[in-house]
């Protein structure tokens, strides 16, 4: 991410227009802390490095060799539990995947608009447009169908198709794989967006004859407002690339034609779930309907038994792994060391440890996962 320039550039040019000597800057998503350095490098009176991940550590050391130390507070874990001293005066962030619709990161600008930033202060990117087109991919759309369509062992694995087609993928396409001209699908604007979820529908139009194997969604981002950058195709690549959503068929379309989409962007369980529903409109009144209801919710294999076992009259029984991991926990009272927790597990469950060593990597693993917030 460091060294994609069409990326780097834009962010470095928005903080260096914001950043005053009097401002607090908050960089959300720090990684190794490169926004929080440019800030420093800058003039910011100070800023808040937020990470959940150890690269926060790369940013300690590269604040400390650059003399900026003094300026910075880290903060490893989630801006959504941060309790800052002070509002800032610019809040920077880049958690988003392929797409702005990425895990919890419109619900963390939120928050972190709502508790960390001051009333008059900034958001770098202040908004994000994600565009749609109609893609002329086939080498792309043949991702889908190997193996599942057609494979050199003559057999059927057509079943698997049912899934594989209900998914998307990232890729870096051309400007002359679009069959149609972009459309907006959504404007996010991070001073004002309250919703994680997003719905719209399209009408996509066949600029020439070709076919139709999916459509692309990506992002023109504004940081401020006269500097951003696109993920479009065409445009200098960047790490973002774009999401391919395939349709159940190759299409094969007129100039003209046109294929209207209504597509959902629904945030459940920290993931989005999506959902295209389309149908193809031809110019010759006589060509037969086409249509498709395709879902990523419908590229999960889902049984029965696992069905059965979300269920509100589920009666759960816990197995030995999570006997052991509560036994663990319970033992962590801020009394006890590590040694002496691991040698007790130990004991208590002998047919599964060799040694109370074994345990004390399972329980540091454990611990980890649940220890408290620096």
């Amino acid at each position: 991410m460091v060294t994609n320039a069409p990326r780097m550039e834009p962010y470095a040019k928005a903080l260096e227009s914001l950043v005053t000597s009097e401002s607090i800057v908050l960089d959300i998503g720090a990684g190794s802390g490169i926004f929080s350095l440019l800030a420093c490098r800058f003039g910011a009176k100070a800023v808040v490095a937020i990470e959940p991940q150890s690269a926060i550590e790369i940013a300690k050391t590269t604040a400390q060799a650059n003399g900026y130390l003094d300026r910075f507070t880290f903060y490893k874990g989630l801006s959504t539990d941060f309790k800052p001293e002070a509002q800032a005066d610019i809040i920077v962030s880049d958690i988003r995947g392929v797409l702005p619709f990425f895990q919890s990161h419109i619900s963390s600008i939120v928050d972190a608009r709502e508790r960390l930033l001051k009333p008059s202060g900034c958001l770098i990117p202040r908004a994000d447009t994600v565009m749609a087109a109609i893609v002329d991919a086939p080498d792309t759309f043949k991702k889908f169908e190997s193996p599942w369509i057609s494979n050199e062992y003559g057999l059927d694995l057509s079943p698997g198709y049912k899934y594989v087609i209900n998914s998307w993928i990232r890729v870096n396409l051309k400007e002359q794989d679009l069959l149609s001209l972009p459309q907006r699908f959504a404007r996010l604007d991070y001073h004002k967006i309250l919703d994680p979820n997003v719905m719209n529908q399209l009408c996509l139009k066949a600029e020439r004859d070709g076919t139709a194997h999916g459509f692309c969604l990506w992002f023109d981002s504004e940081l401020t407002d006269s500097i951003g950058f696109s993920s479009a195709p065409g445009q200098p690549e960047l790490i973002y690339g774009q999401a391919f959503f395939p349709f159940e068929d190759a299409i094969s379309m007129q100039k003209g034609d046109e294929i209207e989409i209504s597509m959902k962007a629904n945030l459940i369980d920290n993931d989005y779930v999506y959902s295209w529903n389309w149908q193809v409109r031809s110019r010759d009144d006589k060509a037969a309907a086409r249509s498709g209801r395709q879902s990523t919710f419908l590229s999960n294999l889902l049984t029965r038994s696992a069905l059965e076992r979300t269920s509100a009259d589920h009666v759960p029984q816990l197995g030995a792994k999570a006997e052991i991991d509560l036994a663990c926990l319970e033992l962590v009272d801020g009394v006890n060391s590590m040694g002496e927790i691991s040698k007790a597990v130990a004991a208590r469950f002998p047919d599964h440890f060799g040694s109370w060593q074994e345990v004390l990597k399972h329980l540091s693993t454990l611990t980890e996962r649940y220890r408290q917030t620096e």
